[in-house]
């Protein structure tokens, strides 16, 4: 879904306003501020909150996070250090677009958390959407990590599929903690993927 104008602008403002807020705190008041428009063009053009919401979540959540979507450039890699690049590149991104929609005094990662926790409260099937989110991560994680392992690129005597689960858990991990803190920092994570890469490849090859 490629939003353009107002049609983004507003989006991305009521995005804005669940992300430092929450389901229950965001008012119709404050949706006409933050868009600018009148509650009966809103509930005309766009529908009510429920419906703004889970519009909110289809588009930044469900098919932002789409693999397919996020990591475009990861999916046709030729090695498992490129992909892990790439990863990162996309994990950089997300946490850019965070940090620029939300006040400084805000820690957009947190918020983010919020967020999911509040779509899955109130968005019908939103559980089953992230479940196929997280179910695709891992099957690129997968793909390539089997890759790695029949080109000789990671060592042979480990097994793809343990492997490919601990790299989507470093990041999966380390993104949940870090959302009760300061934040995700890429840098750390970029640190941890590489650094177990430079563990299981094979320097033999």
């Amino acid at each position: 879904m490629a939003l353009k104008g107002k049609d983004a602008l507003v989006l991305e403002r009521t995005f804005k306003l669940f992300l430092e807020g929450s389901y229950g705190s965001v008012s119709i008041a404050d949706l006409e501020k933050a868009t600018g428009m009148a509650r009966g063009t809103i509930l005309y053009k766009i529908g009510n909150k429920d419906d703004l919401f889970r519009k909110v979540v289809r588009y930044y959540i469900i098919e932002s996070q789409n693999p397919n979507n996020k990591l475009v450039e990861a999916i046709s890699c030729n090695t498992l250090k490129e992909f892990i690049e790439n990863y990162i590149k996309a994990s950089k991104r997300t946490m850019k677009t965070l940090s620029n929609l939300v006040e400084k005094d805000k820690n957009g990662h947190r918020c983010y958390f919020s967020l999911l926790f509040d779509a899955a409260k109130f968005v019908p099937g939103f559980a089953k959407d992230l479940k196929d989110i997280f179910n695709l991560d891992l099957r690129l994680w997968e793909i390539n990590v089997n890759k790695a392992f029949c080109i000789g690129e990671i060592r042979r005597d480990l097994n793809p599929q343990i492997v490919a689960k601990h790299f989507r858990f470093i990041f999966s991990g380390l993104s949940f903690e870090r959302a009760f803190l300061d934040g995700l920092d890429t840098s750390e994570l970029e640190e941890m993927l590489m650094g177990y890469y430079d563990m299981i490849k094979n320097d033999k090859e």
